[in-house]
């Protein structure tokens, strides 16, 4: 019997902090996809048109459009 006995040991528990909650994965979805793409091509434009104005900051391009 002594051979069929096996060691018995507690597997400790995992730390747990109280102050921080773990890191929660946002949720990607296909608009989301959409929403990113079309920010991208329109910050493309964007930097096209300011460079091609000769504007040297985003904020003067922004004034630039808003007395247009």
């Amino acid at each position: 019997m002594a051979e069929k006995e096996q060691a018995k040991f507690t597997v400790p528990a995992y730390a747990v902090s109280e102050g921080k909650p773990g890191k929660k994965r946002k949720t990607v979805t296909v608009q989301d996809k959409e929403i990113k793409r079309e920010f991208g091509v329109a910050f493309q434009r964007w930097r096209e048109l300011r460079d091609l104005k000769g504007l040297k900051s985003d904020s003067s391009m922004a004034l630039f459009l808003l007395d247009r």
